[in-house]
């Protein structure tokens, strides 16, 4: 599976029962990359939109619309099963003796605490533009699952560390666009070969050049021919 990262830094983090099967190790991986797609898209959809009020909307359409959906679906799933975190917990005296109930009340109980958390996690980071009322973490438990938070939450704050290979960099000028010049900029100086004479494939370097601009090895046009230069 294709490994993923953040793009921005994340409010919260999920402290969880270590997974020791393969099942468990699996399907942990599968939500927690989902949660970090989740994230990354959402907040490039709210940079990407036009004005507050489109804002408002993606904001309100993912906290009424989507969590929300995710959030009872997933409830009654371990409410119908009557999962409980006594199935899948090795510490706990009353584990059950079936692993199949203990690997499925892991996975239903990762992912309802990985929902609570994008919950927190769309609602703090987009205050301004949420229509909603904030709810507390006890109030996101009470209102989807009809219980108490636990005592020792399964979703702290995360540090102010960037867990993304690379920051997603908001710009507010507008993005330069490279164009390379396939000939001289001025007249040939005598004793000076031209553009033609020095480059066989003048579309094959200037595809030279963009690429290397793409990458951010030259910041404007310092590869292009100059009259006075060769290659």
């Amino acid at each position: 599976m294709r490994k993923e990262y953040y793009t921005i830094q994340p409010l919260y983090k999920i402290e969880f029962v270590q997974p020791l099967s393969n099942i468990r190790k699996y399907y942990k991986t599968i939500i927690e990359l989902e949660a970090i797609r989740f994230l990354n898209s959402l907040h490039e959809e709210i940079l990407l939109a036009q004005n507050k009020y489109e804002k408002q909307y993606i904001v309100h359409v993912t906290l009424t619309k989507a969590l929300s959906q995710k959030l009872t679906e997933t409830a009654q799933v371990i409410s119908e099963r009557s999962y409980s975190t006594s199935q899948y917990d090795f510490s706990n005296p009353k584990l059950t003796s079936d692993k199949d109930i203990g690997n499925e009340s892991y996975i239903l109980h990762y992912l309802k605490f990985q929902l609570i958390r994008l919950y927190l996690e769309v609602q703090d980071s987009f205050p301004e533009f949420s229509k909603e009322s904030m709810l507390s973490i006890d109030e996101i438990y009470y209102k989807y699952f009809n219980e108490q938070a636990p005592k020792e939450s399964n979703i702290v704050q995360s540090e102010n560390t960037l867990i993304a290979k690379q920051v997603l960099k908001i710009e507010s000028e507008e993005k330069t666009v490279f164009n390379p010049i396939k000939g001289d900029f001025k007249s040939s100086k005598k004793g000076v070969n031209s553009y033609s004479q020095l480059v066989k494939n003048p579309s094959r370097f200037a595809f030279v050049e963009e690429k290397l601009f793409e990458k951010g090895l030259i910041k404007d046009y310092t590869l292009s021919i100059h009259t006075e230069k060769n290659i």
